[in-house]
């Protein structure tokens, strides 16, 4: 059925699915001023208003089937929340059940043809270079030679954004609080049709 469907889903349910991010997509493009803007907004919400929900913004995806979307629109702020991800998992690395929890929303494991178990990343970016620094970072091993320019923005980020959530929320109970907010209360507008096509005609 040719439906478009638009729904609001907080980011603890945007990462039970998996996203590819085509190579026709522009590679990753957001630096220190969008990243820092996005954190601030949030943690501004957080601390003023913790049991609202806020709304920053929309992706839009095509069916793949099986909580596969590929995602036509919204890659550079759907590639951020996944890097806050592993921020968050880094500065909770003491808590087992923390590290845990957010691996979950980061990859599934699968075996692959040889029986080996192999992570599956819930975001799959398929431009050049990229797939590589999703590892590293979702491993918190980032290689010194990180690729194109679009990786190197990738790791760049992910070092701001540990940074930033480790000068503003020091103590734990305070972090596991903007988690938990980051996880319940934010919230993106998924706008979902079978067909490619038939998002982008209604989204023109």
């Amino acid at each position: 059925m040719n439906k478009i469907d638009i729904k609001p889903m907080s980011i603890s349910d945007v990462f039970k699915n998996f996203y590819v991010i085509p190579d026709y997509q522009r590679e990753y493009v957001w630096e220190e001023k969008q990243v820092h803007q996005l954190l601030e907004d949030i943690s501004e919400e957080h601390s003023q208003r913790n049991d609202s929900e806020y709304f920053i913004g929309s992706i839009v995806v095509c069916t793949g089937g099986d909580n596969n979307y590929e995602l036509i629109d919204g890659q550079q702020r759907l590639t951020t929340l996944f890097l806050c991800l592993c921020s968050f998992r880094k500065l909770l690395t003491d808590s087992e059940e923390y590290v845990s929890f957010i691996n979950n929303m980061l990859f599934s494991k699968t075996v692959d043809k040889y029986g080996k178990l192999v992570p599956a990343y819930r975001i799959d970016l398929q431009y050049e270079h990229s797939s590589e620094i999703v590892k590293q970072i979702s491993e918190d091993n980032i290689s010194q030679n990180n690729g194109g320019a679009s990786s190197r923005r990738i790791a760049d980020s992910y070092v701001y954004i540990t940074q930033f959530l480790e000068r503003n929320f020091r103590e734990k109970n305070n972090l596991t609080a903007m988690l938990g907010f980051f996880l319940n209360n934010v919230i993106l507008v998924q706008i979902e049709a079978p067909i490619k096509g038939d998002v982008r005609a209604e989204i023109a």
